[in-house]
Formats: structure tokens, C-alpha cells, sequence
């Protein structure tokens, strides 16, 4: 029996109107092939031109708790005992070689089940100074959308699912 798992994320991309960006973004969660949503629900749209202050708050906040996953994570690596890359050449398959993929992965960029913030212009956790540029010309354009989704099919999901 598998229980249903629900998960808040905040996206970041570019879009004339909100409809446009709530569009785009659930084509996006529709078509990514890692995880499988049952049900995504956009529970807040900001958009900066409107709530500069709120949306850079939102956005740090975000960040910050993709930072906070990422150090957990590798935290517990290190309590494991690996400590430096050389290490990794007696990290044993199984749970701590997924634990690892899941770092890597977050690390590449892939939006993931413990992606806070996501920013879906650059496919990363983070916001690049040549964004942050384009979005001080042009903050009509730019959209964060908060969601809680659903899953009730954890086994389908490559990352590490953590309980609501």
C-alpha cells in the first residue's frame, strides 16, 4: 500500500501573464520525466513587477532550503565516512550510491521531490548574475509560482521522498 506524498516547491520562469507562466509550468511538471505528479496545485503566483520585496524574500527563502537539503545531505555522506572524493572508491551500491545520485543530481540542476526553489530558465537551484540582471529590466516578465503536489507512487520517484 503506498501513501500519498506531499511536496511545496517554488519555480521560477518567464512569462507575459500568470496564466501564461501556470501554463508553462505545469506542461513542465507534466513532461519532466523523473517524477510523476498525481495532482500539482499553484497555490500562489508573484509576480516581481508586482511585489519586488515579497518575491526576492520568496525566492532567498527558497534557496536557502535547497542549501539547507544539500549540506543535510552531504552531512550525512560524511557521517557514513566519506569524507573526500577519494572516498568514493569504497562507497558501496546501494542506498549510499543513491543517496549520492541524489546530490549529483540536485547538483546537476535536475528539478527534484526535495527542490525547494527551482528555476526553470536556467534548469538549476539558483539564479545566475545574468539573470538576476535581465530580471532588474524586465520584472514583468518574471514569475515564482508556489505548488504542493501529490504523489501517491513513491517507487516511481529516483529521489528520496520526505514525509509532510
Amino acid at each position: 500500500m503506498s501513501k500519498t506524498v506531499q511536496t511545496i516547491h517554488l519555480f521560477l520562469l518567464k512569462a507575459h501573464d500568470r496564466r501564461s507562466a501556470e501554463e508553462r509550468l505545469l506542461t513542465f511538471l507534466d513532461r519532466y520525466d523523473l517524477i510523476h505528479f498525481d495532482s500539482v496545485k499553484v497555490t500562489r503566483s508573484i509576480c516581481m513587477a508586482h511585489d519586488k520585496t515579497g518575491f526576492l524574500q520568496t525566492v532567498d527563502r527558497g534557496i536557502s532550503e535547497n542549501r539547507k537539503w544539500l549540506a543535510e545531505a552531504v552531512t550525512f555522506l560524511e557521517q557514513e565516512g566519506f569524507e573526500a572524493v577519494r572516498d568514493l572508491n569504497d562507497l558501496p551500491q546501494g542506498y549510499l550510491s543513491k543517496h549520492l545520485h541524489e546530490i549529483v543530481h540536485f547538483l546537476d540542476g535536475f528539478f527534484g521531490i526535495d527542490s525547494m526553489f527551482y528555476n526553470m530558465e536556467e534548469g538549476s537551484h539558483g539564479i545566475s548574475r545574468l539573470l538576476k540582471e535581465e530580471m532588474k529590466q524586465a520584472p514583468e516578465l518574471f514569475w515564482l509560482l508556489e505548488t504542493e503536489a501529490c504523489t501517491g507512487r513513491p517507487g516511481f520517484l529516483f529521489e528520496k521522498l520526505k514525509m509532510m
